[in-house]
């Protein structure tokens, strides 16, 4: 439905426009983009802690979330940038507690902000910073080892050296 030619198709039939040169374009959602829509990883670090990652470009409206939910023994916590809701379930009481947060006028619901006041800090050599060059680093190979475990279908082991 998004893509240039449908888009084309639909307002040129409204203006009683001929369409049919237009039909070579292809929706971003297809599978010759090279664009991803949806995808999965399991990461397992050495300490035994797993990661689940789930990402759907293509959701919308009231289905769209965008946040994390972190399990623990003791409870539960997630995150939706979306409502700006934070939610602590605690596993060992009938207790849930919801925080509203207004992070909607904050770029990157702040990290912006904290990357930027981390650099300045690190140039006035007053700390170290919270986003190493290490971790970005690490955060590209991870993404090259996902995106090949996905071409093979092959578990990927992830080796990096500090």
């Amino acid at each position: 439905m998004e893509s240039p030619y449908n888009l084309y198709v639909s307002s040129a039939e409204t203006a009683g426009i001929d369409a049919a040169p237009f039909e070579p374009y292809l929706c971003s959602f297809a599978a010759d983009t090279g664009n991803e829509d949806s995808g999965s990883a399991l990461i397992e670090y050495e300490t035994g802690m797993h990661v689940s990652y789930t990402q759907n470009f293509f959701a919308r409206k009231g289905a769209a979330t965008r946040g994390a939910t972190l399990i623990g023994y003791k409870g539960t916590v997630q995150f939706d940038w979306y409502t700006d809701e934070l939610k602590v379930h605690m596993h060992h009481t009938p207790r849930v507690e919801t925080h509203k947060i207004d992070s909607k006028a904050m770029s990157h619901g702040g990290g912006d902000l904290i990357l930027a006041q981390s650099f300045v800090r690190v140039m006035h050599g007053r700390g170290e910073s919270v986003s190493p060059l290490e971790a970005g680093l690490l955060s590209v190979l991870m993404c090259l080892k996902a995106k090949q475990s996905a071409e093979t279908r092959t578990f990927q082991e992830v080796r990096y050296a500090d």
